[in-house]
Parts: structure tokens; C-alpha cells; sequence
């Protein structure tokens, strides 16, 4: 999908279209999801078009049958590593989660998508997100 993107939007830049971003919804799985150096290369892709750029929509689906402690550090690691590939490209300027409570979540509650459990606490994903939006210095 994103090559075709790549070529509709590299197109529209061609043809003198006015297009000054583009957001990557990021509805991911546990064991379906872009490993971080993909990910940084398709934003690096994109932003070597002069485009802002953001990762929208973001969750991580960790339901099922896997002890619940290793679907959340799972679903952690996805969360940095998709935050981390945006910091690491200058041009992309937001994560923006789809929802923030595992509370209300259009994939339901056992799905436990968010970076906040059903009672609003955090969860490992919460501090892996921050953790891969700051700044390595």
C-alpha cells in the first residue's frame, strides 16, 4: 500500500498539487505490524518529498490467548518502535493514538489497544510511546 501511495502523492507533487502532508493510520497486531527500520524507511521515503508527516490512528490490537504480561510488553515494544521511527525522521511531526483508554475502543475491550487500561491507568505501552518520542541526545 505504501508504494502506491508513494506514487499517487510523488505524482501529485509532479503535477504541481498543492499537498503538504500525509497521515499513516496505524491499526496494528501483535504479529502483524512494520518492523521499526521499515517504518523509518517509508517515512524517510516520504518526507524526501517535502512533506509533514504523521502517524494517525495509532493502536495495537493485544488480545488472546498469550499470557497477559507478555501481550503487553509486546504491544509496548510495537508502540516504541512506531514512535521511535517518527522522532527519527524530522518531518514527522505526531502520534496520534486512536482513542486513549482500553475503556472505549471501537475494537473492544479485550483487545486491550490503548496505551490505558479500562480503569484510565497507564500501561507499559504509555511509557514506551514516551519513551520512543524522546529525544536521544
Amino acid at each position: 500500500k505504501e508504494h502506491a501511495l508513494f506514487q499517487l502523492v510523488s505524482g501529485l507533487k509532479t503535477a504541481g498539487v498543492p499537498i503538504g502532508g500525509v497521515g499513516f493510520q496505524a491499526h496494528l497486531l501483535l504479529n502483524a505490524h512494520p518492523p521499526q527500520a521499515e517504518l523509518t524507511g517509508v517515512l524517510r521515503q516520504f518526507a524526501a518529498l517535502g512533506l509533514r508527516l504523521e502517524i494517525t490512528e495509532l493502536d495495537v490490537r493485544a488480545g488472546g490467548s498469550a499470557p497477559l504480561a507478555r501481550r503487553m510488553a509486546e504491544e509496548a515494544a510495537i508502540y516504541k518502535a512506531v514512535a521511535a521511527s517518527c522522532a527519527a525522521v524530522r518531518a514527522c511531526a505526531r502520534v496520534t493514538t486512536w482513542g486513549i483508554t482500553d475503556a472505549a475502543t471501537w475494537i473492544g475491550t479485550a483487545n486491550r489497544p490503548l496505551p490505558f487500561d479500562t480503569h484510565y491507568q497507564p500501561k507499559p505501552a504509555w511509557y514506551a510511546l514516551r519513551a520512543g518520542l524522546t529525544p536521544r541526545g
